[in-house]
């Protein structure tokens, strides 16, 4: 499959798993915003609903920060710096959205975040930013709301599918993997 082919199938199934927990209670989130062309799309899905729902962005700004070679990155070319954008530049491109909030700084941060959420896209790359997401997510998550993982299968990016496996139990959560688009499906089960 192209990249651009991918790319489209990969925002539409955030868009459909997004789409089909928005009946819960709770906000959406997405973890690793770059230069916010899904959270647009996110925001926008949002403000076509009924209920009254904010999206968290949580991104730093600066790009990934140096893989944890210890946690499963290895392989990965050093991130430091790479995927940056400007918090402006995303600003802008969310500007016609009022439902959003931006959480600036390192997820390992950002753990004292809460807000229930009934949806979170996490695009972190690395093993310790997929932790540190998973962190804020998963404790906020309510029973039957998804989180959506970039990469997970990625060859490239082998952290984000050891911290998914190590940290989503299946006694608590029901995983489904997309092998053409790289992402795993996780819906917190009770």
């Amino acid at each position: 499959m192209s990249d651009d082919l991918q790319s489209a199938a990969s925002l539409a199934r955030i868009l459909s798993e997004m789409k089909s927990v928005l009946e819960l209670d709770g906000d959406a989130a997405e973890f690793g915003v770059f230069q916010g062309r899904t959270a647009r799309r996110m925001g926008a899905l949002l403000a076509r609903g009924r209920a009254t729902k904010t999206l968290h962005l949580f991104d730093s700004f600066h790009g990934n920060p140096a893989p944890d070679l210890a946690g499963g990155d290895k392989g990965a070319w050093d991130c430091g710096g790479w995927y940056a954008a400007k918090r402006e530049d995303v600003e802008r491109a969310l500007c016609p959205l009022r439902n959003f909030i931006i959480h600036e700084g390192l997820f390992c941060t950002r753990h004292r975040f809460q807000s229930p959420l009934c949806f979170a896209h996490i695009d972190c790359d690395l093993y310790q930013s997929t932790q540190d997401a998973i962190g804020i997510a998963g404790p906020n998550l309510v029973s039957g709301g998804k989180l959506v993982f970039h990469d997970y299968t990625a060859r490239d990016w082998p952290g984000v599918r050891m911290a998914v496996d190590e940290l989503l139990l299946p006694e608590h959560w029901d995983l489904q993997v997309f092998d053409e688009t790289e992402q795993c499906v996780a819906r917190k089960k009770g």
